[in-house]
């Protein structure tokens, strides 16, 4: 009589096993499919960027009042190129060192991590699951 129940009980845990291993499978083919259609997004955007990002700049060269395009004698073409390089070339170098800054990245990593530990106690402390219901 135990060896049965106890043949039975590695049966249902073999089934409960498989069940959770199909639902996995499952939650990953629908994880996959979510990265796909994000992936054909930016795609999609980075085309259309690659598109209208030079004919925005060049109909902002022709736009400019210089002494090449006859207009005022305010400055020629080849000073104004060179300010909106230098200008635009600091500003991405600030963006870059912000973006790789280990002190930004800590910042970013606490945040993360007090984030994590507001969630968590949320849960067990059961405020998150009555948040969820007066949300409704």
């Amino acid at each position: 009589m135990a060896q049965n129940v106890e043949s039975k009980i590695k049966y249902l845990l073999d089934l409960k096993q498989l069940v959770v291993s199909s639902t996995s499978t499952w939650e990953s083919a629908l994880q996959t499919k979510r990265s796909i259609t994000q992936g054909w997004a930016v795609m999609l955007f980075t085309v259309i960027t690659i598109i209208f990002l030079p004919l925005s700049f060049m109909s902002s060269i022709f736009g400019i009042n210089n002494k090449d395009f006859g207009s005022a004698d305010i400055m020629t073409l080849k000073e104004q190129l060179s300010l909106t390089f230098l200008i635009s070339g600091l500003v991405v170098l600030g963006f870059l060192v912000i973006a790789f800054s280990r002190l930004l990245n800590l910042f970013i990593w606490m945040r993360n991590v007090l984030r994590f530990v507001g969630i968590y106690l949320a849960r067990a402390t059961g405020l998150y699951w009555s948040w969820k219901l007066l949300s409704r």
